[in-house]
């Protein structure tokens, strides 16, 4: 047999109707943990099935109840069975899954941080009643919280204070809540002898997701709500989005005989340090939209400050800036890659070259169009990459592509310059010219150099860390920078 008791609100009975929540409190061997709760108008604690207890449930439920109750509540006890801890476990993984379904399709997290400040100060001041002191302040603070957030928001306990990750709410919006929380927390302290020395500060913050999970490890989350494996499961995500540079292959015109512009390639060093991962191969295969919008929103971060360092040298250059298609076809992410766009000046987005990464050959033509129309007006050209084996290239017809081309594999292969010429074929059928990317060695470069190819792009014509204006190269010269 265990033993639950309810603590209701005396006063406002029309408010306890309308907002009860029932909400357990594991007590076991005479310590409580509390667990989220949206209103102190009907709290259930729950006493394990311990012989120790067993005894003298009643006694211990008042005892229970008069360390976490407040004036103007009054406490009833019921006895039935429970299911001890399971409940509690159940709640904390549920936090976790409700965090990780966020991250993954989040493209930014917005946060809010409060923190209690003094809480040493109470403490010395408490001395051995702390303990039902820091219950009583951490419920109470929870229970406010979560009376001001929407269903799908997230509330984590920290050790001096809480992180409340925002589902839908962001902005000024965000900022006023924050500000409207830590008021009210600050007023409920105020009334109480015990925690009148405390005071709350509060931050809302838009972060990534490698900097929430720096947060997480800084704000000594407590572990019944995100264990130290959960947490690094948070890392990882973010980890995952993050890039070591950003460089730029020259972009060649063979024809010209000169470095047109530059393509800027972010990178990531492999776990073997063997070399690099480019763009699209950091995230490997299963990545979502939100994934790869946060490593095209940090190469197009790193191609505007180059821009802009050049610009004010009085050069100009285009830069060749990857945007993966997952991104476009995305709602969203199409928003937020756009809007980062336009809100470049005028003179420095007529310079990007937006280049659609990994565009599907098999989906239908006109959902790969709208996606890549859509972007059209925010940069100077649009161009467009697929398989080099691709069958066809009809869908790309009416994207609005001034360029289509190809990525040629990491290491030569005698079947290279049939792959090109069977590409080139199909793109003369769209009547659009074609690029070829990727380029590393010598013999890349004479299989590219037989095609109609307008650029060649790679690491063969030179990498650099910045920009810098167009310049003639020769082809000897191309030849023999690629030998």
């Amino acid at each position: 047999m265990s033993h639950s008791l309810r603590i209701e609100k005396t006063s406002n009975h029309r408010h306890r109707q309308e907002n009860r929540c029932n909400t357990r409190l594991s007590l076991r061997f005479y310590k409580s943990v509390a667990i989220r709760t949206r209103h102190y108008s009907s709290l259930r604690c729950i006493c394990e099935d311990v012989p120790a207890l067993h005894c003298n449930a009643q006694r211990f439920c008042c005892a229970a109840a008069e360390s976490l109750c407040f004036p103007a509540y009054k406490i009833s006890i019921h006895l039935g069975q429970t299911t001890g801890l399971q409940g509690y476990r159940a709640m904390s993984g549920s936090v976790f899954d409700a965090l990780r379904r966020h991250l993954a399709s989040a493209e930014h997290v917005d946060i809010s941080q409060y923190e209690f400040i003094n809480l040493a100060a109470v403490r010395e001041a408490a001395g051995d009643n702390w303990d039902n002191i820091k219950s009583r302040v951490f419920v109470a603070a929870e229970s406010i919280i979560q009376s001001h957030l929407a269903d799908e928001d997230l509330v984590i306990r920290c050790a001096s204070g809480y992180l409340v990750v925002f589902h839908d709410t962001s902005g000024l919006e965000a900022e006023a809540l924050t500000e409207a929380i830590r008021q009210e927390l600050q007023t409920f302290f105020l009334g109480e002898d015990l925690t009148r020395r405390l005071s709350v500060e509060a931050e809302f913050e838009t972060l990534s997701v490698a900097e929430f999970a720096a947060k997480l490890d800084a704000a000594e989350v407590d572990e019944t709500e995100i264990s130290v494996s959960a947490r690094k499961t948070v890392r990882e995500i973010g980890e995952r989005r993050q890039i070591d540079d950003t460089v730029f292959w020259s972009a060649w015109n063979p024809k010209q005989e000169a470095v047109a512009a530059f393509a800027a390639v972010g990178r990531k060093a492999r776990p073997d340090q063997s070399g690099w991962l480019l763009q699209d191969e950091i995230l490997g295969q299963g990545f979502g939209s939100a994934d790869r919008l946060a490593i095209d929103l940090q190469v197009l971060a790193e191609a505007q400050s180059a821009l802009k360092a050049l610009t004010q040298q009085r050069l100009r250059c285009g830069v060749i800036v990857p945007v993966g298609y997952s991104v476009l076809s995305h709602g969203p992410s199409r928003i937020r890659f756009a809007s980062t766009l336009t809100q470049m000046p005028d003179e420095l987005r007529k310079l990007i070259f937006l280049n659609v990464e990994n565009a599907p050959i098999d989906a239908p033509a006109s959902q790969v169009n709208e996606s890549c129309r859509s972007v059209l007006n925010c940069c100077g050209r649009l161009m467009i990459r697929a398989p080099l084996d691709a069958l066809s290239l009809e869908r790309f017809r009416d994207s609005g592509a001034s360029l289509v081309g190809a990525r040629l594999p990491a290491h030569y292969r005698d079947s290279l310059p049939a792959q090109i010429e069977r590409f080139t074929a199909i793109a003369r059928r769209l009547g659009v010219p074609i690029y070829l990317d990727g380029i590393r060695d010598w013999n890349a470069l004479k299989a590219a150099l037989a095609s109609p190819a307008q650029l060649l792009i790679g690491p063969a014509f030179g990498e650099q860390p910045g920009l810098s204006a167009p310049h003639k190269l020769s082809r000897a010269r191309a030849l023999s920078s690629a030998a």
